[in-house]
């Protein structure tokens, strides 16, 4: 991992940031980029909601998207597990 601070601008719902981090600054712009577009996704979808409301319900969504990836991560390694046990 990367260990230089890297000084990176971003947009996100047409405010722009500069923020700190140790990550590419390729991979933060994307991130920033990935971000925006939800944001955006969910202010077209429910346009009478604050901005606010959106990044909370942003937020909210991801934090779904990842418990489901922790889970599938679960599962994978409960099979590789069992994979190698049977080979052993």
């Amino acid at each position: 991992m990367n260990r230089e601070i890297n000084r990176v601008r971003i947009r996100l719902f047409g405010k722009d940031y500069t923020v700190k981090t140790n990550q590419s600054v390729t991979k933060t712009v994307n991130m920033a980029t990935e971000l925006d577009n939800k944001l955006e996704a969910f202010k077209d979808r429910f346009p009478n909601l604050t901005k606010t409301d959106v990044a909370l319900l942003t937020a909210l969504s991801l934090l779904v998207e990842m418990d489901k990836l922790r889970e599938e991560k679960r599962e994978l390694w409960e099979l590789l597990g069992e994979a190698t046990s049977k080979t052993e």
